[in-house]
C-alpha cells in the first residue's frame, strides 16, 4: 500500500512539474528583442524604418535616402546585432525606451520611437 502512495506522489509531482514548465514556456514566448526594433526611429540627424518581417532597413541620414536589405545576426534581451548593406549595426535598448545604434566604425546615434 505504501508503494502505491509513493508512486502516486511521484506521478503527481511529475504532472505538476510539466504544468509548471508549460506555463513558464507560454509566458516566455513574448516579443523577441529584434521585433521590438520594428518601426520608425528618429534622431536629430536621421530617421530609420526597421522591418525584420520584410528584411528592410530604410530612411534618411543627413539628407540622403537609403533602402538596404536587413539581416539579423544575433540578439539578447538588451542588444540586437544586424547587417544592413553589408555593415554590422548594433542596437542597444535604452532605459528611456530609445535605442543606441552603433555602426561598425563606432559612430553611435541615440534614437527615439517616431510617433
Amino acid at each position: 500500500m505504501e508503494n502505491q502512495y509513493s508512486l502516486l506522489s511521484t506521478k503527481s509531482k511529475s504532472v505538476a512539474l510539466l504544468l509548471a514548465l508549460a506555463t513558464l514556456q507560454s509566458c516566455s514566448t513574448g516579443e523577441k528583442p529584434h521585433e521590438k526594433l520594428n518601426g520608425k526611429w528618429t534622431s536629430d540627424v536621421m530617421t530609420v524604418k526597421i522591418d525584420f518581417d520584410k528584411g528592410t532597413y530604410s530612411g534618411v541620414a543627413m539628407g540622403r535616402r537609403f533602402n538596404d536589405d536587413l539581416k539579423l545576426v544575433e540578439e539578447s534581451s538588451e542588444v540586437v546585432v544586424f547587417k544592413a548593406d553589408g555593415d554590422k549595426i548594433t542596437a542597444q535598448f535604452q532605459p528611456d525606451g530609445g535605442i543606441l545604434l552603433t555602426k561598425k566604425a563606432g559612430v553611435s546615434v541615440q534614437m527615439q520611437p517616431a510617433e
